[in-house]
C-alpha cells in the first residue's frame, strides 16, 4: 500500500503538468470560447443573410458545450464531495448520508454525578432538559429591546 501511494505521489507533478499543457486554465478557456460564440451570434443578428456565420456558429456552440462539461467536471473535483458524482442525489445514498450525520450528532448517553453512565433515552433527555432549564430559566421576567433611537429600554413582563 505504501508503494502505491509513493508512486502516485511521484506521478502527481507529471499529471499536473500534463493537465496544464492539455487543458490549461479551464475557467479561462470556457470564458474565451463563450465570448467567441457570443461574438458570432451578435454578427448573425447584424448580418442574418451571411451563411458563413451560421457555419461558424455550430462549431463554436460545440466548443462551448465541451468546455462547459470540463468546467463542471473541474468544479465537481474541486468540491471533493461524494454525492455530485452520483446521478440519484435525492435517493437512497443522500438519505443514508443524512441518517449517518444524524446518528453521529446524537447524544446517546451521559455520565451522572455519581460517575455511572446511563444510556436510557428518557433519562438522557430529562437530564439535558433539566440542565438547560436551570441554565436559562423557564420564564423571562425582563426583556431588553431597542427603540428606533438606538437606546436600550427594559420592558417588565
Amino acid at each position: 500500500m505504501f508503494t502505491i501511494s509513493k508512486k502516485l505521489e511521484l506521478l502527481q507533478h507529471s499529471l499536473r503538468k500534463l493537465n496544464k499543457e492539455v487543458f490549461g486554465d479551464v475557467q479561462v478557456q470556457y470564458a474565451t470560447t463563450r465570448n467567441v460564440l457570443t461574438d458570432v451570434m451578435i454578427l448573425i443578428q447584424r448580418q442574418p443573410q451571411n451563411e458563413q456565420l451560421y457555419k461558424e456558429e455550430k462549431p463554436a456552440m460545440e466548443k462551448v458545450h465541451t468546455w462547459e462539461q470540463r468546467l463542471e467536471s473541474f468544479y465537481k473535483q474541486k468540491s471533493k464531495e461524494e454525492w455530485p458524482n452520483l446521478d440519484d442525489t435525492n435517493g437512497k445514498y443522500f438519505h443514508a448520508k443524512l441518517q449517518q450525520k444524524h446518528h453521529i450528532n446524537r447524544i446517546a448517553s451521559y455520565q451522572m454525578e455519581d460517575g455511572q453512565w446511563t444510556w436510557d433515552y428518557e433519562k438522557v433527555v430529562a437530564h439535558f432538559v433539566n440542565y438547560f432549564e436551570d441554565l436559562l430559566g423557564t420564564s423571562v421576567t425582563v426583556q431588553e429591546s431597542f427603540d428606533r433611537g438606538g437606546s436600550a429600554r427594559r420592558d417588565a413582563k
